[in-house]
């Protein structure tokens, strides 16, 4: 998930990324296309597989 998001920046080899900051965005609503809320709640670690 981390990696698809990186991708959505053009030029994404100048930039440090952190889980912290996707895990951010995404407790405030966003949602990356291609994952479903499941699989967001997973990785949030709010489920079980």
């Amino acid at each position: 998930m981390l990696l698809d998001w990186i991708a959505t920046f053009p030029d994404h080899r100048s930039r440090l990324f952190k889980w912290g900051q996707l895990q951010e965005l995404i407790e405030q609503g966003y949602r990356l296309p291609g994952y479903s809320e499941a699989e967001v709640q997973l990785a949030l670690g709010r489920t079980r597989p």
